[in-house]
């Protein structure tokens, strides 16, 4: 088995999309394999994400796609292997490491603390007309990454993005047929974000209250940000001791794969 069939036997995100997020992205993942016997049996794969804090951009990696062969689970193979990996990534002088855990203590045992916690909430249509949506296309990108500057202008630390990095959500989405939906109030567009299985999976707003006013998304899950939440979206490890511990909830990260 190589690593394309074990991450869709896991994941079951199908040939092409496994085949987008191993080849296609043009912000590459890296792949770290345990091989035993000529077949992968476990993988944990990162992506380059930098973090900017107080101004300065860190060298940052999103630990992502981890995945062991069921057959070979509970015997330590993942731990040695994301030991293994957090250890190269510190050589290679990497600052930080974020990751989205489906477990929020799974990871506290290799050094991840709390970056980004709160609660998942229902949207409540207030139904008026001030808000309107339409698809994004690639010829939005500009404006996407301008509305992204400005939100972020609002948070101590956030993601440093780039074209690839929309273009990349842009092709990721349209293989789960959805779109980056831009947030217009009137005709001035405010923001945008995408949805995904009747979920705000990400969301670029000033206020996510802006929500509640969007006919077509009633009823749909969004993430809040809440010190006292119950869900940690995002943790992070300090692979740099130098680098000052952030302050949790205010980071905003775009990524989560």
């Amino acid at each position: 088995m190589n690593k394309y069939e074990l991450y869709n036997l896991v994941f079951n995100d199908g040939e092409e999309f496994t085949d987008f997020y191993f080849n296609k992205r043009r912000n590459k993942v890296i792949s770290f394999e345990k091989i035993v016997d000529g077949s992968t049996i476990a993988i944990v794969n990162i992506v380059n994400l930098n973090l900017k804090c107080n101004n300065i951009i860190y060298k940052t990696a999103l630990i992502t796609g981890l995945c062991t062969a069921p057959e070979k689970r509970k015997l330590g193979i993942m731990q040695d292997l994301l030991n293994e990996v957090l250890e190269k990534l510190k050589a290679d002088n990497y600052q930080l490491v974020i990751l989205s855990p489906a477990n929020d203590n799974y990871y506290k045992k290799y050094g991840f603390t709390t970056l980004v916690t709160g609660n998942y909430k229902k949207i409540k249509y207030c139904n008026d007309n001030i808000y309107t949506i339409k698809n994004a296309t690639k010829m939005d990108i500009n404006l996407l990454i301008n509305l992204y500057d400005n939100v972020t202008s609002n948070h101590l630390n956030y993601q440093f993005i780039d074209k690839n990095i929309i273009l990349d959500l842009i092709d990721e989405y349209l293989l789960e047929d959805t779109h980056i939906q831009i947030v217009y109030k009137d005709t001035i567009p405010v923001g945008w974000f995408i949805v995904e299985n009747n979920k705000i999976d990400i969301c670029v707003l000033s206020d996510n209250k802006i929500l509640n006013h969007i006919k077509n998304i009633d009823n749909y899950k969004y993430f809040e940000y809440n010190k006292n939440g119950e869900k940690e979206l995002f943790q992070i490890k300090y692979l740099d001791n130098s680098v000052k511990p952030v302050t949790l909830n205010s980071t905003f990260v775009l990524n989560k794969y």
